[in-house]
This record gives C-alpha cells, sequence and structure tokens, in this order.
C-alpha cells in the first residue's frame, strides 16, 4: 500500500470548527502567509463574518490535528490555491462540491 502524502505546516479554522460545535462547511485555500502555512481556511456551517471578524474565534491548527477534527480534509490537502469547496454531509455521506462550478469532487479510487 502506497504511504499517503501529508502537507507539513498548519491550517487556520475557526474555533466553533475546533472545538466541535460546528460542522466544517466551507473549506479553502489562500495564498500562505509564511512557510507554515498551508494556506488552507475552514469555516464552520454557522459561523457568520461577525464570528470570524473577533480574533479569539480564529485558531492556527496543525494540519495533523485536521485529521481528527475532520479526516475528510486531508484527502484534499494536495489541491492548488484558488480552491473552493463547501463540504457537505448528508444521506450520500460526506463529499465536497467546487462553489465555483458546482461539480461534485471524486473522492479517492472513485471513477
Amino acid at each position: 500500500m502506497a504511504e499517503k502524502k501529508h502537507t507539513p505546516g498548519a491550517v487556520i479554522m475557526t474555533r466553533s470548527v475546533f472545538q466541535g460545535q460546528r460542522k466544517a462547511r466551507w473549506v479553502f485555500r489562500e495564498k500562505a502567509f509564511d512557510r507554515n502555512d498551508t494556506g488552507w481556511r475552514i469555516v464552520g456551517d454557522g459561523d457568520t463574518q461577525g464570528y470570524i471578524n473577533h480574533e479569539e474565534n480564529i485558531l492556527l491548527v496543525d494540519l495533523k490535528t485536521i485529521e481528527h477534527v475532520e479526516p475528510i480534509i486531508m484527502e484534499i490537502v494536495e489541491l492548488p490555491v484558488g480552491t473552493e469547496l463547501e463540504l457537505h454531509d448528508d444521506e450520500e455521506g460526506k463529499y465536497f462540491t467546487d462553489t465555483t462550478t458546482g461539480e461534485r469532487l471524486r473522492r479517492p479510487g472513485q471513477e
């Protein structure tokens, strides 16, 4: 079995997702602000702009921690800067759609 490639670094996410109060919903990648930043940002399904604007509600979290918070995100960490996704969790399971095109991303192993 091939070893998974993991991008080292950190992710910026809302406290509500990290603490399990909200589900991760919006996942996007911006240009990294330094060499330890992956550029990934994770926002919860009910996080408002007002919530996000409060510095104490934003956390810098090690990418490995994301495996415990929302494991499916590890499947997309190699996608490029500019990626904007919505994470769904419904009767079909967990999956991403591209917020620009509306297309569903295929998971590894899907044809």
